[in-house]
Order: structure tokens, then C-alpha cells, then sequence
């Protein structure tokens, strides 16, 4: 599927760990405030990996433009900053296009 347009967050934008529940689908969900957008899991034999190297690259772009933006500690990943999974209060079954509950 393509799609092009441009969203800027909003001030309630946020980035979210959604799965499917009952199955070992993962995506990442974009809230941008207003709006959304769903990364997800392929489903072809490659999907996992081919998911994993794009959220890698993805992470990297960001943490590129996190420099650039604001080149103070303020945004390094540190344990115990709630940026990493053992600190994440996101993570679980949200379903894929429904919001938290």
C-alpha cells in the first residue's frame, strides 16, 4: 500500500506497542494527534525480519534527528528513563487499530 502525505505531531502524540491478542502479531502505532498510522507485521514468510530492519533503520533516523532537534541529554536512552521495554507502561494487547484502554 502506498501513501503519501505529512503529519506533525500534535501535543498529544505518542508512539505505542499494539498487538493482535490471542496471536504474536506486533506494529507500532503512530498517534499523531490528530490521526494515526499503523506499521504492522507482513504477513508473507520475511514479514518479521523485513519489519525488524525497517523499525532498526527507523530508530536510527530518529535518534539522527533527536541530535539534530535537541543535542541535550535530555533524550538519551538510559535505564530507568522509561525508554526502555523493561520501564514501558505501553506495551500490550491494544489490538492493531483500536486505542488503549
Amino acid at each position: 500500500m502506498e501513501i503519501e502525505g505529512l503529519m506533525t505531531p500534535g501535543p498529544n502524540a505518542a508512539p505505542q506497542v499494539v498487538t493482535k491478542p490471542g496471536t504474536d502479531w506486533y506494529g507500532l502505532r503512530l498517534v499523531m494527534d490528530p490521526g494515526e498510522v499503523v506499521l504492522g507485521l507482513p504477513e508473507d514468510e520475511d514479514g518479521r525480519q523485513r519489519l525488524a530492519t525497517f523499525l532498526t533503520e527507523l530508530a536510527r533516523c530518529a535518534h539522527f534527528l533527536v541530535g539534530v532537534l535537541d543535542p541535550s541529554p535530555n533524550h538519551l536512552l538510559m535505564p530507568g528513563s522509561g525508554t526502555v521495554l523493561s520501564d514501558a507502561t505501553f506495551f500490550g494487547e491494544s489490538g492493531p487499530g483500536s486505542r488503549p484502554r
